[in-house]
């Protein structure tokens, strides 16, 4: 019975982590999100951070495609060093890699994206003969007291993903939802708008006076 237990354990560990760096799968990550916000801890909201070493096609360049494993290896290998286990550390793609936080303050998502970013920056690794220096980019989702799904905190994180390498990398972004849909009236996007800005205690009271004319 020991035995089959053990087993069982080796092929459920098979089942939800990645062979080449051993965090988990995007199965596994996006199905513990999953379980986790159907009943969140009480005053705690979570957050969700993606991460991507910046130019990744030239650093694919400069190593060669043989040694593509090796990076994406050392990548996880210093993403481990910002972040502990209780933080969910997954492989999401090829080389983007994942993390979520359940946070009271949402200045403490941003300390953890910040020190990931640190971390990468200016790193060398030793790939073959190859010493390429990286750095990173983070992106932020933060979920408040409107609760998003899993699905809606990776699609709002991989949006501030691609917007933080589009600005320069380095650097780590926080999503924002667009305005350009809601101003041509999309009912959808308008609500996601609010949810954010109720999440985020973006609304803010104006008064203006009344006067007789």
């Amino acid at each position: 019975a020991g035995d089959n237990a053990e087993l069982q354990q080796e092929i459920e560990k098979l089942r939800s982590h990645d062979i080449l760096t051993g965090l988990l799968n995007r199965q596994a990550f996006i199905r513990q999100l999953q379980d986790e916000l159907a009943s969140p801890p009480e005053g705690r909201h979570m957050a969700v951070l993606l991460v991507a070493l910046d130019e990744h096609s030239r650093l694919q360049e400069k190593i060669g495609a043989a040694a593509t494993d090796l990076l994406i290896r050392q990548t996880a290998g210093v993403f481990g060093e910002a972040i502990d286990d209780a933080m969910l550390p997954s492989r999401l793609s090829d080389h983007v890699l994942a993390a979520r936080i359940w946070f009271e303050e949402r200045s403490e998502a941003e300390s953890l994206a910040t020190r990931i970013i640190e971390t990468f920056s200016g790193r060398v690794l030793e790939i073959r003969d190859k010493s390429p220096t990286v750095t990173a980019s983070v992106g932020l989702a933060v979920g408040g007291s409107q609760l998003f799904t899993a699905d809606e905190l990776l699609a709002q994180s991989e949006s501030a993903l691609r917007e933080a390498q589009r600005t320069g990398g380095n650097s780590y972004m926080r999503y924002r939802p667009s305005t350009g849909a809601a101003d041509a009236g999309d009912a959808a996007q308008w609500t996601e708008t609010l949810r954010h800005a109720l999440n985020n205690e973006d609304f803010r009271l104006v008064r203006l006076p009344i006067t007789s004319m």
